[in-house]
């Protein structure tokens, strides 16, 4: 794993803080962290809109199996704008696919 990889955030459709030292860093984590808005189905298609903090860059991926678990980029990665991130995917013949949000350093 690379030093990037380890310094990244990664967020699941659960909201996962790290712990904190101090009720103030959790409070702060917490308004940092990436919050789903929509997830919509659309012709063809699945669109995520999520509330983001500006001058991060985001990174949405997919799986298609948690056993084991190899994570592939949806796209490139997006800074917010007013905002918000929208990221899309195109329905496959998969039966199910797995997300999730990385917080780029």
């Amino acid at each position: 794993m690379s030093r990037r990889a380890l310094r990244s955030k990664v967020f699941t459709f659960s909201l996962i803080i790290p712990l904190a030292r101090s009720a103030r860093s959790a409070e702060k984590q917490a308004l940092l962290a990436p919050v789903f808005q929509t997830v919509a189905r659309t012709t063809g298609s699945i669109e995520f809109i999520w509330r983001a903090a500006a001058g991060l860059m985001y990174q949405m991926q997919y799986t298609t199996d948690l056993n084991p678990i190899v994570w592939n980029n949806l796209g490139s990665p997006v800074a917010p704008t007013n905002g918000t991130v929208t990221a899309t995917d195109t329905i496959t013949a998969s039966r199910q696919r797995f997300y999730r949000i990385v917080e780029l350093p």
